[in-house]
Formats: structure tokens, sequence, C-alpha cells
């Protein structure tokens, strides 16, 4: 396992967030983490990058122990987080923006080529280098925190929400560029709202229900399609 997260609690203000919480994601997969609003799930990947301290548990990636360390050191060590909201930096340029991501680089050789891989992913960003990513639409904003997320040359991408808010053949090309991501050799940890559009993708699925594990398996089990029906879900 590339990254495992064992036990994982976390509690905001007295109220539990994420209640012994385990997952597991294998190099090269692609794991989708499903469920409602306030099931937990953005919270478990502000905690494996390191945002948010747990109440208790543990998070192993690549054989070493992550919980307590400072973001930047998740960072350099190979997780890239595109965070729920895209995170961008709306008074900076594209081109700056992804700049920006290169200092959790411990090596800095063949930079140009990784940006080359953005801009061959994503020619609206290329379009648009010198545009203030404040002045983009949603769906070039949400390009531009992708973006930013290769550029940092993680072993593991953390994406939360990526269609969110996007019109639904942004959504499609979205959801195209996280296989291409994954089949390059990237692997990615998704939350994702869309269910459907996150299980076909998946190699693995989890369901997460206020706080807890609800279901863990493949696409094709028939209780997830059963769970895909459940009120939590729709």
């Amino acid at each position: 396992m590339i990254l495992e997260v064992k036990d994982l609690s976390v509690s905001y203000g007295g109220i539990r967030a994420l209640s012994n919480v385990s997952i597991s994601v294998r190099k090269g997969e692609i794991v989708s983490i499903i469920g409602a609003n306030g099931a937990g799930k953005s919270t478990m990947m502000r905690t494996i990058s390191g945002l948010i301290k747990p109440d208790s548990g543990s998070i192993i990636f690549d054989g070493q122990e992550i919980v307590g360390m400072p973001p930047h050191k998740i960072a350099e060590m190979g997780i890239s987080h595109v965070p729920e909201g895209r995170g961008i930096f709306y008074n900076l340029t594209v081109m700056e923006n992804l700049q920006i991501a290169t200092s959790a680089l411990k090596h800095k050789k063949n930079i140009k080529s990784e940006f080359d891989k953005v801009f061959q992913l994503f020619p609206r960003l290329a379009e648009r280098k010198k545009q203030l990513a404040g002045t983009l639409s949603g769906g070039e904003q949400q390009m531009l925190a992708m973006g930013r997320g290769l550029i940092m040359q993680g072993k593991v991408m953390l994406l939360d929400e990526p269609s969110m808010g996007l019109a639904p053949n942004l959504v499609d090309m979205i959801f195209q560029v996280i296989s291409q991501i994954n089949r390059d050799g990237t692997t990615i940890l998704l939350v994702e709202q869309n269910a459907y559009k996150a299980i076909k993708v998946a190699n693995r699925v989890y369901a997460l229900k206020t706080g807890t594990i609800a279901f863990s398996g493949t696409p094709d089990n028939e209780e997830l399609q059963n769970i895909l029906h459940s009120a939590y879900l729709t």
C-alpha cells in the first residue's frame, strides 16, 4: 500500500467528524470516496495532507508515519492536494500559480517538461498563461488547480470535489483527465459527490456516512448499487 489510513478520528469543537475510519490505497489505483455533504470526505483529505490534526489514528504514506508532519513536508514527500474550492491565487496569473507549486519540489530539473505536460492536458491554460486566475471560468480554475497538483510531481494526488459547480460537458472532460493522469502513473484518492462519475473511474470505492465507513469494495459490488439508491447519496 502506498497510503494507509488506520482508525482515524477527527473532531471539530467536540463534534466528531470522523470516527475510527480506515482506508487504503495501492500504488497505481484510483480510489474514490463518496458520500453526502457533511459525511467527512473533505475532513479526511485535509487530515491526510496535514491541514488538520487528528484526535487519534495513523496515516502511513510510502511506509512512513505522517501524522504530525507539517503540510509542506507532506507535500515534499509526494502527496499533492487539490482542495475543494480549488485554492488558487486569484490575483496571480496562470503561470505564476503553476510556478508556486514548484516550491515543494526537491529536484527542479526538467521543470519545463512538467509545464509542457500540464499545457498538453489543458490547452486552455496554455492560451491563458498571462491571464489572472481570478478572471478564469470555473472550469478553467479547476484545470489550473489540477495542473498545479501535477507540477508538484506527487506520487499520490488527493482530488477533492473536482467537478463541483461545473457544467456537465466540463465534468466529463475533468474525469477524462483524471483517468489520463492515472494512466500516466499518478495514484489518485478522489473525493466526489457525483457518485456515479466517481465510481466509473475507480478501482475501489469507499462510502462515508456521518464520519464512518458504510461500504468498502469494488465498483461492481451489488451492495454499492443499493447504497447509491439510499437517501444519503441522493
